[in-house]
């Protein structure tokens, strides 16, 4: 019988899409209250230049961080905090519709998995109707993008975001 290994906790990346600053500061001290305190906040990336995909639920000109918290979480934890985060998302509908958009994924040394609703080829699903998106590989020195990984997320900018978090994480859990 093969012995069970068991993951080191791995570093929690919240995207925040919006289009009012003034909620997205809002809904960060809610985050900290449940993760931990921020250790990283990014620069603020133009969504709608990616896409167009939550326009019509969101309106246009939608703008994009994303922060990470002092804490490590398990591996495991993914699903969880996908339903925390559908949660706060739900306090902020208006007519319906979301005014935020807030998308947790785990940054480990070999990869950045985001968490989903939507099943597909390439997803694993996890539990309460999560599944777990492969969504970039680190290899030759650097995050690379998959077949199927959002433009966004394979765009020289965000690759080089990954690498910087990466960087800090590795410099936290390797000795």
């Amino acid at each position: 019988m093969a012995q069970k290994f068991f993951p080191q906790k791995v570093k929690l990346v919240i995207s925040i899409i919006y289009q009012n600053k003034a909620l997205c500061e809002k809904v960060i001290p809610m985050l900290e209250t449940q993760f931990s305190p921020l250790d990283f906040k990014s620069e603020v990336y133009s969504f709608s230049s990616f896409s167009v995909y939550y326009d019509e639920e969101m309106g246009n000109n939608l703008q994009r961080i994303f922060v990470t918290f002092s804490d490590l979480v398990s591996q495991d934890a993914l699903a969880h905090i996908k339903s925390k985060t559908d949660l706060l998302e739900r306090e902020f509908i208006q007519k319906g519709r979301r005014t935020i958009n807030i998308d947790p994924g785990i940054l480990t040394l070999k990869n950045f998995v985001l968490a989903t609703h939507k099943d597909y080829t390439h997803r694993i699903y996890l539990h309460d109707g999560v599944y777990a998106d492969l969504t970039l590989v680190y290899t030759n020195r650097s995050f690379q993008s998959l077949p199927w990984t959002y433009p966004d997320y394979g765009s020289p900018t965000l690759i080089q975001l990954f690498n910087t978090l990466r960087e800090n994480y590795k410099e936290r859990v390797l000795p």
